[in-house]
């Protein structure tokens, strides 16, 4: 996952994450151990599906995309990426399981089309289609949103992007991308407010590093792809050039042609 997602919110709560994708604990622990009342939540989910309570684990787990933001909304971020992969796991074990997501995803779908849509419904639609591997689904939406609901689709933008970018969706790109630079300043932005935490506690590690640094290059080479596609190869080169200054990562230098 980050990715995907996202990358959506994975390294913005990178402490949080990486207990949450640690080995379940113990009911026992789960009740004892300072964590939230959500992850403890989710900590007895995880032992249900360990145990074999798959019906009632896809209960818990309905609930808990329904209603953990009334609780924690912190969560925001989880709830969009790790727990859907969570969730994705108890349907390789529990097929109802995705065909619930399915079933809730189509759901949201319609609401979207019909006009009864937010930018936030759209979020948990892109979520759910990336965790399905339906990206697809996703820019058909968009499309619908940019064809009928334009101030809508606008809202939306920030949430389709990457998938737009990842998909090298050209005629998308070319109307809402912007200035190719200032969004390669934002992903810039994401990398250098979690590079200042190397060294520091819980962050003293090579995997937050390389966590970090990964998802900078791969977001900046679909970004430099999609900038050339859109006849912005001056944009594309400036950008190689700045990210090289941040990482010295072969990807980024091949991600053009040398002049």
């Amino acid at each position: 996952m980050k990715l995907f997602t996202a990358l959506v919110a994975i390294l913005s709560a990178m402490s949080v994450l990486m207990i949450w994708r640690s080995e379940p604990a113990p009911v026992s622990v789960a009740n004892n151990i300072n964590y939230s009342p959500m992850h403890k939540y989710s900590i007895v989910t995880k032992e249900m599906v360990r145990d074999g309570g798959y019906e009632e684990a896809l209960e818990r787990v309905l609930w808990y995309h329904e209603h953990v933001l009334e609780h924690e909304p912190s969560a925001y971020g989880v709830r969009l990426s790790y727990a859907l992969s969570d969730w994705k796991e108890l349907g390789e074990l529990y097929p109802p399981a995705i065909a619930a997501m399915e079933n809730l995803r189509d759901h949201n779908t319609q609401l979207l089309k019909d006009g009864k849509g937010n930018p936030s419904l759209f979020h948990d639609t892109m979520a759910f289609n990336r965790t399905l591997e339906e990206d697809s689904k996703t820019i058909d939406l968009f499309r619908i949103l940019d064809r009928e609901q334009e101030d809508l689709a606008v809202q939306c933008w920030k949430y389709a992007k990457d998938v737009v970018i990842k998909t090298r969706t050209v005629d998308i790109a070319k109307k809402y991308l912007g200035d190719p630079v200032q969004e390669f300043m934002k992903i810039k932005a994401m990398h250098d407010m979690h590079a200042a935490n190397y060294g520091r506690e819980p962050f003293d590690d090579e995997v937050f590093k390389s966590v970090n640094e990964d998802s900078f290059v791969e977001r900046v080479v679909r970004l430099i792809g999609v900038a050339a596609l859109i006849g912005e190869s001056a944009s594309a080169r400036e950008i190689q050039e700045k990210a090289l200054a941040v990482v010295d990562d072969d990807r980024l230098r091949e991600a053009l042609p040398t002049p």
